[in-house]
């Protein structure tokens, strides 16, 4: 698990937040790594993948994912980035409901 941890799935999750994966079948193939290498253990091969993370204490890469999401938005919405914030930009808008902590992204005519 030290050489998947450390080799494996920083591969897997190159990119996440510039190149976000959002069709069913590669969120599979990614997924699929994982459940291959925890069922490479023989003591909880004949377990359900759900129960081997849990087990092996990994989240899941869909899991990670969105963790690492929700972890940009909070670096953005407090000013934790030095350089250009890129397309996201906070809506200044009264039209909007509910809190004022909203983003919107900008679009490219070109």
């Amino acid at each position: 698990m030290l050489l998947y941890t450390s080799l494996v799935r920083p591969l897997l999750e190159y990119a996440n937040v510039t190149w976000p994966v959002s069709f069913k079948k590669d969120i599979d193939k990614l997924e699929r790594v994982q459940r291959r290498a925890t069922s490479l253990l023989p003591h909880i091969r004949q377990l359900h993948f759900q129960d081997r993370l849990k087990i092996l204490n990994l989240p899941s890469l869909v899991y990670r994912r969105v963790r690492g999401d929700m972890i940009e938005v909070y670096k953005f919405f407090h000013d934790l980035y030095t350089a250009d914030r890129g397309i996201l930009v906070m809506v200044n808008s009264s039209i909007t409901r509910g809190h004022n902590l909203k983003l919107s992204r900008l679009t490219c005519r070109s």
